[in-house]
């Protein structure tokens, strides 16, 4: 009886990941996806800590793609990752998540857009954003001004970065327009949109040094062309004390070796948001409140011939900044163009006064809607 015994528990020992993996409902397969100019590397051991917490319930797949390219542009990466997803011949009852940094979260969203009609958007479960620019990002113009000539040339040898990746992250870009209508998809998953701050001495920014809270948070005032108002809040948001790359501080999307046994147990807050949020728990708990002041206005303007816009202060708001000099706006296409404006403000809601104006004659005043820590999206018709 005691050999008996013995054999039993060996038995168990030696095919317990088969006991355990046959009881698996349904495998959860999550899939990272890093950012502009970087790979899988950017989230550091988050590959074993996540295989280790869910004990053989999960597959972590790490997807790259051709960033750095100038000729792909953030909805070829999406088609990339639909061919990817399909390569790795899911069942049906499995579950897909997301874990993306920065435009990788722009790819996710692209990807959303391009399957919610298929029944395989029934198979994603987490879509959990660190450090995305959903509504763009000023070091997106900068590379492009400094690496393309402001979008002249077609190709850098000397740039990581895509030229078109660039473009598409700027403020006001059409991609951006583009994948702000799909935000309502975010709705029927398990979301998280996670932004960085940043503590100095004498204070702290708000943003992890990249990207501003504002357009991490992809939770937006929306006017319509009829002055309409939407102010979305439905999309879990947290804000944590985190850079945007290991290189600047606390990378957001950088676990360490330390945690590489378990998310759960790592004392990293955006891995335990990260955990929680995996397993349906509210991860918001997680949230450090700031003061925020920052806002941005992303105006899109359909006028026969380039507008030109000038914004004006409130007594709440402290500043305002247009994107441009001489209140140019940018082409985004045919009759389209998009202006942005940064400002600040001591309320957390306001209004701001925009005018504007074209060669014809053509004049709009608005009452710009503006809250901290948020980016307003305002589309005009001028020749209405």
């Amino acid at each position: 009886m005691k050999k008996l015994k013995i054999l039993i528990a060996l038995m168990i020992v030696m095919t317990g990941n088969t006991i355990y993996a046959n009881s698996c409902a349904q495998t959860e397969n999550i899939v990272l996806i890093h950012g502009i100019a970087s790979d899988k590397g950017t989230f550091g051991h988050m590959k074993s800590a996540l295989e280790a917490d869910f004990e053989g319930c999960a597959k972590v797949h790490e997807f790259e793609y051709a960033t750095g390219d100038d000729k792909k542009t953030i909805f070829d990466f999406s088609d990339s990752l639909d061919q990817f997803i399909t390569s790795l011949s899911i069942k049906r009852e499995d579950k897909i998540s997301f874990i993306m940094h920065s435009q990788g979260g722009l790819v996710g969203l692209a990807y959303l857009r391009k399957i919610q009609d298929r029944p395989l958007f029934k198979q994603l479960r987490s879509f959990i954003t660190l450090g995305t620019p959903f509504h763009g990002a000023l070091i997106a113009k900068v590379g492009r001004d400094a690496l393309f000539l402001g979008g002249k040339i077609k190709e850098s040898k000397i740039s990581p970065f895509g030229k078109k990746e660039l473009e598409g992250m700027t403020y006001g870009s059409a991609t951006l327009r583009v994948l702000k209508e799909s935000l309502f998809l975010l709705k029927k998953l398990n979301t998280l949109a996670i932004g960085g701050f940043t503590r100095f001495k004498r204070g702290i920014s708000e943003s992890d040094l990249v990207v501003p809270i504002y357009s991490a948070n992809p939770n937006n005032i929306y006017v319509a062309p009829n002055g309409s108002e939407i102010n979305e809040n439905d999309i879990p948001f947290i804000s944590l004390n985190a850079q945007h790359i290991r290189a600047l501080g606390k990378g957001i999307s950088y676990i360490e070796k330390s945690c590489r046994d378990s998310l759960r147990r790592c004392k990293n807050p955006v891995a335990q948001a990260i955990a929680k949020k995996l397993v349906g728990i509210d991860a918001r708990e997680e949230n450090i409140d700031i003061e925020e002041k920052s806002f941005r206005v992303n105006l899109y303007i359909k006028s026969a011939n380039r507008p030109y816009v000038m914004a004006k202060k409130s007594s709440d708001t402290k500043k305002i900044k247009s994107s441009s000099l001489f209140n140019l706006t940018k082409k985004v296409y045919k009759n389209l163009y998009s202006k942005t404006i940064y400002g600040k403000t001591s309320k957390g809601s306001t209004e701001i006064k925009v005018v504007i104006k074209n060669l014809k004659g053509k004049h709009k005043e608005l009452t710009v809607p503006v809250q901290s820590g948020k980016t307003s999206y305002v589309d005009v018709n001028l020749d209405s």
